[in-house]
């Protein structure tokens, strides 16, 4: 079976969806008379992610214009050119969308588009008169050509379904890596001086992005400070510049720019060194596919705290996480219970967060899911987790 993925970007610019689909394609690719290619367009970080696919070989084409469309005509032309079975595409909204939905009408193969929670409603309103726009031009008509919708989880079905797409769907979680052995040294500066002074830290990593709901998050630490002063903040990331800025205001203004650290993005070992070490994790986001920084802090042990958003109920019923709301009280709270827990209480969270993972997020399983929905689109059977 060959299948080709393709995306606007094949780098870390795509944050967590660029681990997603990287490991998607490794774990395909590791499996028997599969064969797997990933097309793209060029940024500022293919080459140095390049090394990052090992054998998947990848095509890049030369972005014209802004990059929030991702308008490639050496990337359509290359695609149009594959020789794939099966497509994947993983992003909706930009000009991938175009490229799949033609490439679909004019060979009749099929492919699955992956909607990593750009159909929830936050979603959807979030630059909404420009998607409107994109729905009417080019993506409802995408998706009908879809052989089918990957979905992560039952929410993000419903929203789906909400917006009318009339599937088929696949319903299949994301997976993540098992982390290997890390060395502290390995870490920022601020995570390395946090630990060497015998303290504590929350973590947030992904991107700085009113989504992901960090002006509240830092108000509830903020309002918490007082109380547990072995405890530091440290947020790693990128994004809107101005965002990042507003946040590093609001840790100077509270007095608190000792306590709340701010690393840059992070990525290889110094992401893996500051995740092992962390002490718990905070994501209060508004609206999530399937987080990867959750499923990377369960594998590491860490106890999370995270609001419904996040769309990973399976943390909140193995007792890996508490449940926050979105505002500031409601963080507030969980995070004051999370830092009064004893630590082995915190510890035995940490724990069932990694089972969890053992259990059902490992990328073998996910790739084993995701072939068989392939299969079926080939003429195969249809497997359980497909919904007509």
């Amino acid at each position: 079976m060959k299948i080709a993925f393709l995306s606007p970007s094949l780098s870390r610019i795509a944050g967590g969806i660029f681990e997603v689909e990287r490991d998607l394609a490794l774990a395909l690719g590791a499996l028997p008379d599969t064969e797997v290619s990933a097309y793209g367009v060029a940024d500022r970080e293919t080459d140095n992610d390049r090394a990052a696919w090992r054998q998947i070989p990848l095509h890049v084409g030369a972005l014209k214009g802004p990059m929030g469309f991702g308008y490639s005509p050496e990337m359509r032309d290359a695609f149009a050119a594959n020789d794939a079975d099966v497509a994947h595409l993983q992003v909706m909204w930009m000009y991938t969308s175009i490229v799949a939905r033609d490439w679909g009408r004019r060979t009749g193969k099929p492919y699955v588009t992956t909607a990593h929670g750009m159909l929830d409603p936050w979603a959807r309103q979030n630059s909404g008169v420009k998607k409107q726009f994109a729905a009417l031009v080019y993506e409802r008509s995408a998706l009908r050509q879809a052989g089918c919708l990957h979905v992560m989880t039952p929410a993000e079905l419903d929203s789906a379904r909400e917006w009318g797409v009339k599937g088929p769907f696949c319903l299949v979680t994301n997976g993540v890596r098992l982390p290997a052995k890390t060395a502290l040294a390995d870490a920022p500066p601020a995570v390395r001086a946090i630990k060497a002074a015998g303290e504590k830290f929350l973590f947030f990593i992904g991107r700085l992005h009113p989504k992901k709901n960090l002006v509240k998050t830092l108000e509830a630490f903020i309002r918490i400070a007082p109380a547990h002063p072995e405890w530091h903040f440290v947020i790693a990331g990128w994004g809107v510049e101005a965002y990042g800025a507003q946040l590093q205001a609001m840790a100077r203004d509270a007095g608190l720019a000792a306590r709340v650290h701010f690393t840059g993005p992070l990525y290889a070992d110094a992401k893996a060194a500051a995740l092992a070490a962390a002490d718990a994790f905070v994501l209060a986001s508004l609206s999530e596919g399937v987080p990867m920084s959750v499923l990377e802090a369960f594998a590491n042990r860490v106890p999370v705290a995270m609001t419904r958003a996040c769309n990973l109920p399976a943390g909140f019923d193995a007792g890996a996480a508490i449940a926050i709301g979105p505002e500031t009280a409601d963080i507030a709270a969980g995070l004051s219970d999370l830092f009064a827990m004893p630590e082995t209480e915190r510890s035995a969270m940490g724990s069932r967060g990694r089972a969890l993972v053992e259990d059902g997020f490992t990328w073998d399983k996910v790739a084993l899911q995701m072939r068989a929905v392939y299969g079926w689109l080939l003429g195969g059977e249809r497997p359980d987790w497909v919904i007509l």
